[in-house]
């Protein structure tokens, strides 16, 4: 037979965010000092591997965006590729928390090809708007801008899907029943149709309430003065089927055929009588 050998590998797509806060410091005096078409950059930030600078317009970028502020991301750096990145700009209040009228984020891939390309909003606020809110305070502004730089992708190996480990079936049952066979601990007798039966008082108790099941429960052990409780109200062929059925929670597979209704009749009785709700199921 052929050995079977498998490999698995992945493709990678990476990228890699960050952001750069810009506090704009001075908001009326820059605005009458630049004129349409002139900005003021950042210092660069680093995102991705790559050099980057905000370009702030205080008087719009073209013609046609004069009565707003313009913003750019531009790429300082160039490392003989294209640079392909998202961008985001946004006004933040003074919790720094993002002000959703003003927030604006790109999810098309833009390409920054050489040094000082550059994409950006030319209409990111209207002056006035600016101007008239609460976010500009002691004529300052703060803006935030997030980059999202794509990697290179990229193959690589990876590890195989891990085999499953075959758990095996419970066997509850099994100890249980050896638990009923092998009686040990703290016990009770019970008096049946002429026969004594010993269980465990506690597995007793906590599945049925058969008679004096409080005296079971407070009972501290089993000595010669420690009379057994009688059962007066089921033959000992049933309460034989029916304390297998505590300790296995089914019952015994060797019942006889003919036997089967009449002992289906007398363990619903058991089962009603005594609160065994599961074996009333059965």
């Amino acid at each position: 037979m052929a050995e079977r050998c498998d490999t698995y590998s992945a493709i990678v797509a990476e990228a890699v965010s960050g952001s750069h806060v810009i506090k704009i410091d001075g908001y009326s005096r820059i605005k009458e000092l630049l004129e349409n078409g002139k900005y003021v950059q950042s210092i660069p930030s680093s995102v991705g591997g790559q050099s980057w600078v905000i370009r702030y317009y205080p008087n719009g970028n073209k013609k046609e965006d004069a009565d707003f502020t313009s913003l750019y991301l531009v790429l300082d750096s160039i490392h003989g590729q294209d640079v392909k990145a998202t961008f985001g700009f946004r006004l933040l209040d003074k919790n720094h928390t993002p002000v959703p009228s003003c927030t604006f984020t790109s999810t098309m891939m833009h390409t920054f090809s050489c040094k000082g390309s550059s994409w950006g909003y030319t209409k990111f606020m209207k002056k006035e708007n600016l101007e008239g809110s609460v976010h500009l305070r002691g004529d300052c502004f703060t803006i935030s801008c997030m980059i999202t730089v794509m990697k290179e992708i990229r193959s690589e190996e990876t590890k195989g899907k891990k085999k499953f480990v075959q758990v095996p079936p419970s066997d509850l049952r099994q100890h249980l029943g050896d638990l009923l066979k092998n009686i040990d601990g703290t016990i009770v007798t019970f008096e049946v149709g002429g026969e004594r039966f010993r269980a465990h008082r506690s597995m007793i108790a906590a599945r049925s309430s058969l008679p004096n099941a409080g005296g079971v429960m407070k009972w501290k052990g089993e000595g010669p003065k420690t009379p057994p409780i009688k059962i007066d109200d089921m033959g000992a062929d049933v309460f034989r089927n029916f304390l297998h059925f505590i300790y296995m929670d089914t019952l015994p597979q060797q019942m006889a055929r003919e036997e089967d209704l009449a002992m289906a009749q007398h363990l619903l009785v058991a089962a009603d009588r005594y609160n065994v709700e599961r074996l009333k199921l059965i």
